[in-house]
């Protein structure tokens, strides 16, 4: 069949609202620039004891990203790799027009699940959809994104920029996060378990993180006033701390035999996650200084202390086990970090039991 070239009826752009130009300029115009600032970036290797060589081959715009873990400074690596987003955050953002810390959160989620593995974040890909291409906020949360992984030691190797009008709402848009890390086959953090008797050791967050914005939302709502109180709102925004470079010696001297990333489930369902069966985490969180942001939400959405701590940080964001001999050396290397002991890990008695976590009143 014949194709006529004459033809001038629908198009991509006019019709499907989709402008491939426009979003490809913003690809080289911007994203280029701040990957090979990521990928360019030697930070991450002054937390570790030696250095280690820029591993990403390729260039962005390619169909893949290529990793040399032998560049990276691995003999025997295991590859560890994390999905996430900024859930309702998202909302947020939008609704604020503050897109400043939106990227970094997302790289957070991600980073700091891989330290759950002993795991140093080497690259990161992100998805970012949206109705139309909104330069300067499109800016503003990919140049997010790229400090959260300079942040975390990681490079930004590619992603994907889907324009989606019929699909999102004008001025919506949504991103999610995946990133790949790396830990020695052998590294003492990989043949460590949980033991009793371990020592807990919460660092702190920064606020509420990048979940339990379901219920951020409901309070909003039932507070109209609080949608109208900036510094609340920028309180709410602050970005995700990112630990990796703070637990990176730990990791490499064998000071940790467990850590835990403080998201969705609380206190509860995370630090259960590295407990082995039969053994229970006894855990004061009053010791804990919470950041004010989680006061004002309790207090205006008449939270019940129980629900908090099952849906929100509560000022730990990351929770690890130190054995009892390391806690000295643990405690001289995290001095300054405002590292505060939290709890213990003790023997239920029953080694089939199911790990659990009970709070002290």
């Amino acid at each position: 069949m014949d194709r006529d070239e004459s033809l001038s009826g629908l198009n991509y752009r006019d019709d499907g609202g989709v402008d491939t130009e426009e979003a490809n300029r913003f690809v080289v115009e911007t994203i280029a620039p701040l990957a090979r600032r990521t990928s360019e970036s030697k930070s991450f290797s002054k937390s570790f004891s030696k250095s280690f060589s820029n591993p990403i081959f390729s260039t962005l715009g390619g169909f893949g990203a290529e990793c040399d873990l032998k560049a990276a400074g691995f003999r025997d690596p295991i590859l560890v790799m994390a999905c996430d987003g900024v859930g309702t955050k998202v909302r947020l953002a939008i609704n604020t027009q503050s897109c400043q810390g939106i990227g970094i959160d997302l790289v957070a989620m991600c980073a700091n699940d891989l330290l759950a593995h002993g795991a140093r974040p080497v690259a990161f890909l992100d998805y970012f959809a949206y109705s139309s291409v909104l330069q300067s906020l499109q800016k503003q949360i990919m140049e997010s994104i790229a400090e959260g992984c300079e942040a975390a030691g990681c490079a930004l190797v590619g992603g994907e920029t889907a324009q989606m009008p019929k699909f999102y709402r004008a001025g919506d848009f949504d991103i999610a996060g995946f990133a790949l890390g790396a830990v020695e086959r052998d590294a003492p953090f990989r043949k460590q378990h949980v033991k009793q008797g371990d020592r807990l050791f919460a660092l702190p967050s920064c606020g509420v993180h990048a979940n339990g914005f379901s219920l951020v939302h409901a309070v909003l709502e039932a507070n109209p006033a609080l949608q109208k109180d900036k510094n609340f709102l920028q309180a709410l925004l602050k970005p995700t701390r990112i630990y990796s470079k703070i637990c990176a010696p730990w990791i490499e001297q064998g000071l940790v035999s467990g850590i835990a990333h403080i998201t969705g489930g609380g206190i509860g369902d995370n630090l259960s996650r590295i407990l082995q069966r039969g053994q229970r985490a006894e855990i004061d969180l009053r010791v804990v200084k919470r950041p004010a942001v989680f006061d004002r939400l309790q207090e205006a959405g008449q939270i019940a202390e129980a629900e908090m701590r099952r849906v929100f940080n509560c000022g730990a964001g990351l929770i690890v086990a130190v054995p009892p001999a390391q806690r000295d050396a643990f405690v001289k290397a995290a001095a300054d970090e405002k590292v505060v002991e939290v709890g213990l890990v003790c023997d239920t008695g029953d080694p089939d039991a199911k790990p659990v976590v009970k709070f002290q009143d």
